[in-house]
């Protein structure tokens, strides 16, 4: 009897412990990612979109950032939104962050008045059947609560594939549409060369020409960064640099303005191959050739 027990009552406490690790690791990362976008730029975000989406009814809708607290009073969970009718024509919005309050808005634009917002390739905006005296929300649509606390978008590749000749107003509609699909965890991957280029100058003496080898050209930035190739397409024009890098700014702000936390980019581990002479005791791995790309340009 002991002998059986013990092993299974054994593994019941690592498996708890186990819960209770990961339980308080995800309450710190609650804690840690969260926006510090005051509530009432987040407002002025909101009502920015409303101005772009909807002109003639930039006045219609009341928006609120309402406490967690406030929130599951209503939903029994920390983060939504819900919808109130506010008198003829006029909607109240509640929600727990400007994201909240962009998702009511699309919630109540599909549910109530039958419209769509969707990238342009699939449908764009499809806003026709909004009427120009809005009615009440559908009361079985009025609110709805998050599955979970973030929502991740966009990945590493698709900022070069196609993205990579967007410019602030382009960005600006796609940063609408995350803040109306609900989207709070976006990647912000723009302009990273600015800063290796600073780097690997001011504190490993590398010229412009060295890294004009490392660097990819616009459309292959994701390869380059992530050390398949090095120079294909490029070098990259220092006013190019420059630009992404205060359009990187411009994005970042534009999208912690409705409160998203932003995925900033790391260092990869990939270095410039000018830096093997400069550093003859250091140990440096070069990677096999990648995609039929021939050894001048691959890999790392």
């Amino acid at each position: 009897m002991t002998r059986s027990t013990t092993p299974r009552l054994g593994l019941i406490l690592v498996v708890v412990a186990l819960l209770v690790v990961t339980s308080q690791a995800q309450v710190h990362l609650n804690r840690k990612l969260k926006s510090e976008t005051s509530s009432s730029v987040q407002i002025q975000a909101v009502q920015g979109l409303i101005n772009r989406l909807l002109p003639h009814h930039n006045t219609s809708f009341l928006l609120s950032i309402i406490s967690e607290s406030e929130c599951t009073k209503e939903t029994n969970d920390t983060l939504c939104f819900f919808l109130r009718s506010a008198g003829p024509g006029k909607i109240s919005i509640y929600g727990t962050s400007g994201v909240e309050l962009s998702a009511g808005l699309y919630y109540y634009l599909k549910y109530s008045c039958n419209a769509s917002i969707t990238w342009s390739r699939t449908g764009g905006k499809q806003l026709s059947s909004v009427p120009s005296v809005l009615p009440v929300p559908n009361p079985n649509y009025s609110q709805a609560s998050r599955l979970g606390r973030y929502q991740y978008y966009q990945n590493v590749c698709t900022l070069s594939y196609s993205m990579a000749w967007w410019n602030i107003s382009r960005w600006i509609e796609e940063i609408d549409w995350m803040a109306l699909s609900g989207i709070n965890l976006p990647l912000a991957f723009v302009g990273q060369e600015a800063i290796y280029q600073e780097v690997f100058q001011e504190m490993f003496g590398l010229s412009s020409s060295d890294l004009d080898d490392f660097f990819g050209g616009p459309a292959f930035l994701a390869w380059a960064r992530m050390g398949n190739i090095h120079g294909w397409g490029g070098p990259l024009p220092q006013t190019w640099i420059d630009q992404q890098k205060a359009l990187q700014k411009q994005i970042v702000q534009q999208m912690r303005s409705f409160g998203m936390i932003t995925v900033l980019p790391g260092f990869a581990g990939f270095v410039p191959s000018a830096l093997v002479p400069l550093y003859p005791n250091a140990s440096f791995s070069k990677l096999p050739d990648w995609g039929h790309f021939s050894t001048e340009y691959c890999c790392g």
